[in-house]
Formats: structure tokens, C-alpha cells, sequence
């Protein structure tokens, strides 16, 4: 038999030259590897971003809707069984409430201030001054309508003699609206019976569409041309909540005008 004898430091080095060469094929060299220390992250995708994004919003639902869940809970404890556990559980949870709406408060207060739209008058300020001026141009606004329409336009005010007390109430506040507005308001007693300070009183008859004794008092726009009636609201209101109300069915009337003709 031939012996044959290996050099192993030939061996050893031919076998690092070949792994060298089997890797060198597969993979970039040093030089073509410079650029990736500065990409050492992988940047996220638009579809991973937008799947990131909705699951925050969902954890987010759900945690609101567990407060929601708790907080009714211990208020409903509270209510039901006032004992100190139950109120102490229940003012804890108000108070972290409480926190989060000063925070909610707070940053909306800083948007208000960096951001032109919401510092000026658009139709939903939330600056407070914003707020004061449209609420301001509200009322202008308001004056401007009801002093139009008071040429065609009068005012109904129901009442119940029977209930002399909230009739009187109702009359004094119909008193100061006719004096601010010089609205024309013709007050009318559903039941028959009238007040000695009215001098003016109708009576509602069958024909009438005067409402029931225990929903007075009530207020309904008139126009004088067509008869047409609008609802204004009920019960024992201010000045200017009865200004509100008729505004607001004078516009609804004339959707497209937003006045009166």
C-alpha cells in the first residue's frame, strides 16, 4: 500500500481560502457594508404603522370603556348602599376623573394658543374669549332676527288662571320680553279664568290650538299674515332662553333664508 502523507498547515490553509471564497459570493464585502451603521434600524412600514395605530386606538376604547364600567359601577354602589367603603371607592375614581379632565383641559388650552384656528371665531370656538364673542354675536344676532320679525310676527302666551302663582310668574317675565323686544304679546287663559294685573286677556276657545291647563305656561309664535303658529317653549323660562326659542323656530321655518321674509 502507497502511504500518502498531507501537510496540515497546507490543508488548514486552503481550506480557509475556499471557506473565504464560498462566503465572499453570498455576502457583501467590509467596504460594501460601510452605510450600515447609520441605517441600524429597520424603518417600519406603512402597513405596520397603520396596524400599530389602530391597535393603540382600540386599547385606548377599551380602557375608557372599563373606567366608564367601574365608574358607574361605584356610583350606583354609592347610591344604592351609602356606606363609607362605597363612597370612599366612589371619590377615588372622581377624583382620578377629575384629573384627567383638568389634564384634557389643560392641553386644549395650549393647542388654543399655538394654533390660529382655534384661537380666532370659527363656528366652534373653544379659546374662552372665543367662546364670550360668540356667544356675544349670538345675542346680536338674535336681537337682529326678532327685531324683523316683530313687523309680522306677535307672541302667544298661554296660561292658566287656576295656577294664579306660575301665571304670574310666566306674566312678569312676558312683561320684561315685550318691553326688551317691543314684541306684540297677546296672552291667552286656557281654562277661563284670568289675573286682575292682565287687562288684555283672550280666552282660548274650541277652535283653538291652545295646549292642556298642565302644560302652561306656554309660548307660540303667531305669524299676523298667514296665522301660521310655531312652538316656543314651555314652562317658566327666562328672557333670553324665550329669546333663544324663538330665534331658533324662526330659522327652522326658513331653513334656506335663515330669517324671516
Amino acid at each position: 500500500m502507497r502511504k500518502v502523507l498531507f501537510d496540515m498547515g497546507v490543508v488548514a490553509t486552503a481550506c480557509t481560502v475556499t471557506c473565504h471564497d464560498l462566503r465572499a459570493e453570498d455576502q457583501p464585502t467590509f467596504y460594501e457594508r460601510f452605510m450600515e451603521g447609520r441605517y441600524f434600524y429597520q424603518e417600519e412600514s406603512e402597513e405596520e404603522e397603520k396596524e400599530r395605530e389602530e391597535t393603540k386606538r382600540i386599547e385606548d376604547l377599551i380602557a375608557l370603556q372599563r373606567f366608564r364600567q367601574k365608574f358607574d359601577e361605584a356610583l350606583g354602589r354609592a347610591v344604592v348602599n351609602p356606606s363609607r367603603e362605597n363612597l370612599k371607592r366612589f371619590i377615588v375614581l372622581q377624583a382620578r376623573a377629575i384629573r384627567k379632565a383638568e389634564t384634557f383641559q389643560h392641553l386644549l388650552s395650549l393647542i388654543a394658543l399655538s394654533d390660529p384656528e382655534f384661537t380666532g371665531l370659527p363656528d366652534n370656538p373653544v379659546s374662552e374669549y372665543g367662546i364670550e364673542a360668540k356667544e356675544r354675536l349670538e345675542v346680536l344676532e338674535e336681537n337682529r332676527l326678532l327685531e324683523k320679525a316683530k313687523q309680522r310676527c306677535a307672541l302667544l302666551f298661554f296660561f292658566s288662571g287656576h295656577n294664579p302663582l306660575i301665571a304670574r310668574e310666566a306674566f312678569n317675565m312676558i312683561r320684561e320680553f315685550e318691553k326688551n323686544t317691543r314684541w306684540k304679546v297677546y296672552p291667552v287663559s286656557v281654562d277661563g279664568v284670568g289675573l286682575p294685573e292682565m287687562t288684555d286677556v283672550r280666552f282660548a276657545t274650541g277652535k283653538t290650538h291652545a295646549p292642556r291647563p298642565d302644560h302652561t305656561p306656554a309660548f307660540v309664535i303667531m305669524d299676523t299674515e298667514t296665522k301660521e303658529l310655531l312652538p316656543a317653549g314651555f314652562g317658566l323660562i327666562t328672557v333670553s332662553s324665550l329669546k333663544k326659542n324663538i330665534a331658533l323656530a324662526l330659522r327652522n321655518a326658513n331653513p334656506d333664508r335663515r330669517e324671516p321674509e
